[in-house]
């Protein structure tokens, strides 16, 4: 006689957070578990994840921006779902799924909530979108009976908030999913599909790579990118430099000034290849990998880049700050075009500090980030609340502390 296995939801805002940031997480989960997932339609990555993973996959029209309508559609959809599934636990991750994912747990009385954090929120508070997404976010804290930020950063400053503060855990040292070092590693990539990513992007031996991975938005500190690489790029001493830029270029989410986005299709020294499968060829074609991001959980594209053994450049926040001074590279100041010019005419010219940037990173990544480690340190989280029955968090109605 078999034992029926414990069921666990797994709710994301996009289908790309579960096909790409926890692509593999689900099925090694599946083995112990009976996982179920929710997340917005978006069908081609539905079948690749159903396929991949093995679990069931349900469509919930999910949004990132503030859509009442179809956000109440959404929770009702939920509430269904958790109700004919009967999970025994409801786990979120990224905003928009926390805040309806965590309600419709709650309404349904589910004893275990699990919320993940994987940013630093930014509110305006001279606005009313501001105060509302504030208000929002501290209300799905209250809801939720534990709370995971991705990275220590984050924890310390969540261990601090109210709402949070005697909720919070950890797994494992960070990040969403670890990495698979298997998968990122320089000797994974042919010469054969190195030498035609080359063709593709015009980049010979004698370039010399800056290279940024991401969403294309302001966030991402884009404009100070491409500012900073235009203070140097054009000077004969640094004509062989070039500018490599992976990710898709978002017009309705927090979209880059129009002039940035004619550089990225017309400057002769940027390149932009826009959202890859495999990236990791594009990795080693860089000399050196930059990530100049305003905000962070603990950001996957620094751990990858370091574990294909490539120096790194990130700005000085949460998230980075930890990557960075655990293993090798250099911080700047956010938000500062002319550092990070500095740092990158800099890091061009010092052929004796790159190396000792690439020196032994890509162990000390793993040390920290291995995949598996990840997976197992999630299992027994999940295992721990389940058979030990979790202290019931009082759901709070004021939040104006």
């Amino acid at each position: 006689m078999s034992i029926k296995k414990k069921k666990i939801l797994r709710i994301t805002t996009v289908a790309g957070t579960m096909n790409v940031i926890l692509k593999g997480q689900l099925a090694y989960l599946n083995q112990s578990f009976e996982v179920i997932g929710a997340t917005s339609p978006f069908y081609d990555y539905f079948d690749e994840i159903v396929s991949r993973e093995g679990i069931r996959l349900y469509s919930v029209d999910l949004t990132r921006k503030i859509t009442p309508f179809r956000d109440l559609k959404a929770l009702f959809k939920l509430i269904y779902i958790i109700l004919k599934e009967k999970p025994d636990i409801v786990h979120t991750q990224t905003p928009k799924a926390n805040l309806i994912g965590i309600l419709a747990a709650f309404l349904c009385m589910k004893k275990v909530r699990m919320l993940s954090i994987v940013g630093m929120p930014v509110y305006n508070q001279n606005n009313i979108k501001g105060k509302l997404l504030r208000f929002l976010d501290i209300l799905s804290y209250r809801m939720a009976t534990n709370i995971y930020p991705n990275s220590k950063g984050l924890l310390e400053h969540y261990k601090n908030m109210p709402a949070a503060r005697r909720k919070i855990g950890f797994i494992g040292n960070g990040s969403s999913n670890g990495i698979d070092f298997n998968y990122f590693d320089p000797k994974s990539i042919s010469s054969e599909v190195l030498n035609e990513k080359k063709k593709e992007t015009n980049i010979n031996e004698n370039h010399f790579v800056f290279t940024f991975m991401g969403r294309v938005v302001n966030d991402k500190g884009i404009k100070e990118l491409i500012d900073a690489f235009l203070n140097f790029c054009d000077k004969t001493e640094y004509d062989n430099a070039r500018l490599l830029i992976i990710g898709p270029l978002r017009d309705s989410d927090d979209p880059i000034p129009k002039v940035y986005q004619n550089f990225l299709e017309s400057h002769p020294k940027i390149i932009h290849v826009g959202l890859q499968r495999d990236v990791r060829p594009y990795l080693l074609l860089s000399k050196v990998f930059v990530f100049p991001s305003y905000r962070e959980g603990l950001p996957g594209a620094l751990i990858q880049a370091g574990a294909m053994g490539i120096p790194m450049i990130a700005s000085d926040i949460i998230g980075n700050q930890e990557i960075i001074e655990q293993t090798s590279g250099i911080l700047f100041p956010v938000k500062n075009a002319d550092a990070l010019a500095n740092v990158m005419k800099d890091i061009y010219t010092n052929a004796v500090k790159r190396e000792s940037m690439c020196k032994d990173v890509r162990q000390k990544m793993k040390n920290l980030y291995d995949q598996q480690y990840y997976w197992q340190s999630l299992k027994e989280e999940y295992e721990k609340l389940l058979f030990n029955k979790p202290e019931k968090n009082k759901f709070e109605i004021s939040i104006n502390k």
